[in-house]
């Protein structure tokens, strides 16, 4: 034992850790804050599948100007570019994150939030994953319970919001 009384040896810790509480989260709000993150997803996802950087000329036209001069450079390519590697960065962390999942959350998240083809609730556990309605509500809450956790940690939720006061 050190001076602050804490068991230093690896069954100590192992103790320590094990007291450590996950936090009780409100499933109404955590559902609704993961789904807005799969929302927002879904919107990034479609821009970037359709490649649409905004039509911007190379060359810039003439234009005159009876103001004066603001000191402001525009690039409006470069705007648009940060833009995108912005958006396709979002989109790569929840994948990443939604990838950490054990196989059949993965699978209910892929189906129902992320697939380009917007499904149901019932098409997910009667079709894809073949499951009674009450099982798959309870998987989804486990994954959506990950989920939050996860995001929280990368600061894309605040898990002040989510805790059950």
């Amino acid at each position: 034992m050190n001076e602050n009384n804490h068991d230093t040896t690896p069954l100590g810790r192992m103790n320590e850790m094990n007291m450590i509480e996950l936090p009780q989260l409100d499933k109404r709000k955590t559902q609704r804050a993961i789904e807005s993150i799969f929302e927002k997803y879904t919107i990034f996802h479609t821009v970037m599948l359709m490649e649409r950087v905004p039509q911007l000329s190379l060359t810039t036209n003439y234009e005159a100007r009876m103001h004066g001069s603001t000191n402001k450079v525009v690039d409006q390519t470069a705007d648009a570019a940060i833009q995108f590697a912005d958006a396709k960065m979002y989109c790569d962390v929840i994948e990443q994150v939604v990838d950490t999942l054990p196989s059949q959350e993965q699978t209910l998240i892929k189906e129902r939030y992320i697939s380009q083809d917007h499904k149901f609730d019932y098409q997910i556990y009667h079709f894809v994953l073949e499951m009674s309605e009450a099982t798959y509500y309870k998987l989804r809450w486990n994954a959506f319970y990950k989920l939050a956790l996860s995001f929280c940690s990368l600061g894309l939720l605040q898990m002040n919001e989510l805790v059950i006061p």
